[in-house]
Parts: C-alpha cells; structure tokens; sequence
C-alpha cells in the first residue's frame, strides 16, 4: 500500500483498527469497528482480537484486517457498555469484562459464548490470569470495590476479597503467587491467588491524591511491585514512578 497521507487524519480515524509497518509506519490495512472502543487490541495466533463500548467484540485477520468473527454482546440495544476491557486470550477463549459488571468467555474460533458471569454493579479492569483462574477488580453501589477469582472454565466465582470504602483504580497483574491491585485511594493490595487472604497493604498515605482511575496494572518483576500515581498539586495527570514497594518476608 502507499504511504499514508496522515496530513489528512480523518480520512482514516473513524473508530478504526490500524495496522502500520514497523519499517517504515506505512499503513498496511485499517478496519472500522463502529461507534467507539477503550480498550486495546489483542493480537494471539494470527487473529486481532478487539472489544468496543457497544459490546462488539472482534475478531479480526491479523493479515489483512478481515472480519473472522464479530460478536455482540447485548443484542437488539445501542447501548455503550462504557469500558470494555481488552480481551485476554487463554488457550481457547477470549475473556472479556464490561462495564456492567459482566465478565464473558468467548469460543476463540467462532465467538461463541462458552460463558458469562455477572461479578459486580462494574467492571473497569482487564483481566489477570493463571493457573485456571482469571482475576478481575470491579466497583459495587457506593465506595465499595473488589477483587474476585473465578474459574477459567465455567465462570464459578472462587473467592471475593473486599476493597473497603474505595474504588478499583487499575487492572489486578499477577505474580509470585499472588494478586496485585491498586485503589484509587492510593492503596496497593497483595492478596493471595489460592485462598483470597490479604498478604500485605500499603497506603501512599495522601489520599486527596488519587491514582487516576483506569491506570494501567502494576508491574512486577525483580521481587519488587511498580506502579504509578498522580503527582500531588497538578490539574493535569502527571504520572511518577515511586519507589518500588518489597517486602522481604512476602517474596
């Protein structure tokens, strides 16, 4: 294909998946999706796989951006779902969660629904996943957040661990055998994968600050914990990196 004009942006911007080489940046193929997607694309087995806030999740060839597959998720309305998280690819199936507090686990090959699981009043995180279990954080009525295992296979809900008088910030990662979550009250969690027993807490202790919500998931590595928060006094986010959090009786 020819370079791509990008002088003229809304000739291509229209809710569009983008496939640019990584040579040169030229554009290889886009495809309009439809009215508007949060979420960021998955690419696994050659298939982009790509979820937009009118509950349509895609399925896409990585090739030339033909639809394999489209999915919705809630027939017969218009309605926005508002954060629908980017699709997590397990074996054979695509996980989803919405914003309705639904978490959907799609047939890889053809988007059938294998299952759907309602989990709570919201959902604003992607999905963790490991050792059969797939992990989400999600927001009820009110100041009232958790962080849920279910089983990969058929939706079971596993355990629930309550986040008191505050909200889900970011999307749960997981390491070293346990769950990591950030509030948007500045509080980093460390619960246990297997049995939803908290490991440790801690409190950036300012919490007129919070982390803006919608972050991305902390990061783990090293036997330490990364993540990012709002510096303190600014009208605009401006995200810092603050010391890494260990705890050597935990790791």
């Amino acid at each position: 294909m020819a370079e791509t004009d990008w002088s003229k942006p809304f000739e291509y911007m229209k809710n569009s998946v983008f496939a640019l080489s990584t040579e040169n940046g030229d554009l290889i193929w886009y495809r309009d999706i439809g009215p508007f997607t949060s979420s960021s694309p998955t690419v696994a087995n050659g298939t982009v796989f790509i979820a937009s806030d009118h509950g349509n999740v895609y399925a896409l060839n990585a090739e030339n951006g033909d639809t394999i597959w489209e999915r919705d998720l809630i027939p017969g309305t218009d309605d926005l779902m508002y954060d629908m998280s980017s699709p997590t690819v397990v074996d054979n199936k695509v996980l989803v969660a919405t914003h309705y507090g639904y978490v959907y686990a799609l047939r890889k090959e053809n988007g059938e629904i294998m299952w759907e699981k309602k989990v709570d009043e919201h959902i604003g995180s992607s999905i963790a996943v490991e050792n059969g279990k797939l992990f989400v954080a999600s927001n009820g009525n009110g100041w009232s957040a958790h962080l849920s295992a279910l089983n990969i296979e058929n939706g079971e809900i596993l355990w629930t661990y309550p986040f008191d008088n505050d909200l889900s910030g970011t999307s749960p990662t997981v390491a070293y055998i346990k769950v990591f979550a950030v509030t948007t009250k500045g509080r980093v969690y460390s619960v246990y994968a297997e049995n939803e027993g908290l490991c440790w807490k801690y409190e950036f202790g300012d919490e007129e600050h919070y982390v803006a919500y919608g972050l991305g998931a902390p990061a783990a590595a090293y036997g330490m914990i990364y993540v990012f928060k709002n510096r303190p006094g600014e009208n605009v986010p401006t995200y810092v990196v603050h010391s890494p959090l260990k705890s050597l009786t935990n790791f």
